[in-house]
């Protein structure tokens, strides 16, 4: 028997009343690209141009060449991520080549929707629409949502500049943009005189809680410093990881990664909901405070494409969740409560979820 659809609609907008807290993954980027016929690199590409790049860029650096050498002699077999951890990547220049190709094959493509965002070749967009519909639904006892994401790409911060919503990720102007979470939290209060009585009170005003725990296109480091810049030809390291052994590492390592990490696993202790758009949930090291929310039985929606396995694993253990994936065209595949039904509905696109959805909100 075909699932009642309201009555899905219904459960999820309970969810949704609970102010979840979002986390994006590379599903995301491919979809907003491919609202306006760009097509933000796969797995699969990066690992094209780390076999046509790395080649030419370490000629001559025999311990790197070797290192990659057998890095790829398994990449066909266990893919990019699981290639590196069993070659045990260490070698530092082979590791910044990957950081740089990573970067390169993202920046183009991220600088160009960002300059159709700009001269309104772009218009409203879905990821711009759902974050936007969290930050008006935020309470106003605490307007802030907060977003994680492990992109490099700067999409969240272009929805949230396409909808005029402010956007912490913790970097401020100095002249140049600096680390300095300090200053996030003086930026971002609001201080009001009560009527009548000679006290103040304090409160975060309303914006998007960005935390990016693998870094972001933009983000240098400058000696002690972290600063954010939009010049990608400067010769300053890049502030971002990579997949393999020293993902983990590096994001404990590196300052601003650690913060970012940290903050966002504060954010989620504290979220009454969690909404994963396009994440494949492939980063162990992201996921211990995800298991012990989701243990706890948090409301959780699940939107993507196409449920990796490792998702469809943590669906399995947790059977509150709602996960919707592709089905065929005009259908999506619902999986919740240790059942698989099939909903007459796009559900998994999130244009249609935030239309359908989301657009039902006080009817």
């Amino acid at each position: 028997m075909a699932p009642d659809v309201e009555a899905v609609y219904a459960e999820l907008q309970d969810v949704f009343r609970c102010s979840p807290m979002l986390v994006v993954g590379c599903g995301a980027s491919a979809t907003t690209g491919a609202c306006v016929n760009l097509r933000f690199p796969t797995m699969g590409d990066l690992v094209a141009e780390l076999r046509k790049r790395i080649p030419e860029r370490l000629d001559g650096k025999l311990a790197s060449l070797g290192a990659w050498g057998a890095c790829d002699a398994l990449l066909d077999d266990v893919g990019l991520e699981a290639a590196l951890q069993k070659a045990a990547i260490t070698d530092g220049p082979l590791l910044e080549e990957l950081v740089d190709t990573a970067a390169d094959l993202v920046e183009g493509l991220d600088v160009e929707f960002r300059e159709r965002l700009l001269t309104g070749e772009v218009g409203t967009f879905p990821l711009q629409r759902l974050v936007k519909y969290l930050f008006e639904s935020a309470p106003a006892a605490y307007p802030v949502v907060n977003v994680l994401t492990p992109n490099y790409d700067r999409l969240i911060e272009y929805a949230c500049f396409a909808s005029r919503i402010p956007c912490c990720t913790e970097l401020f102007d100095y002249g140049v943009r600096c680390f300095d979470p300090d200053s996030c939290a003086t930026a971002l209060t609001e201080v009001s005189r009560l009527e009548g009585e000679r006290r103040f009170r304090r409160r975060r005003t309303g914006h998007i809680a960005l935390f990016k725990p693998h870094g972001s296109l933009g983000w240098f480091q400058s000696n002690d410093r972290f600063v954010e810049l939009h010049d990608a030809r400067i010769e300053l390291p890049r502030v971002m990881v990579t997949p393999g052994a020293t993902k983990y590492e590096r994001s404990l390592t590196v300052m601003v990664l650690n913060h970012h990490r940290e903050a966002g696993n504060d954010a989620m202790k504290r979220a009454g909901a969690l909404l994963f758009y396009g994440y494949g949930f492939n980063d162990s090291h992201l996921q211990t405070t995800l298991a012990e929310r989701l243990a706890r039985g948090v409301p959780t929606i699940i939107l993507t494409k196409k449920l990796t396995q490792a998702a469809m694993g943590i669906i399995g253990r947790y059977p509150h969740i709602w996960a919707f994936d592709q089905a065929d065209e005009d259908a999506s595949r619902c999986l919740h409560n240790s059942n698989a039904l099939t909903v007459a509905e796009p559900l998994w696109d999130l244009d249609w979820f935030v239309s359908s959805v989301l657009g039902r909100w006080g009817e």
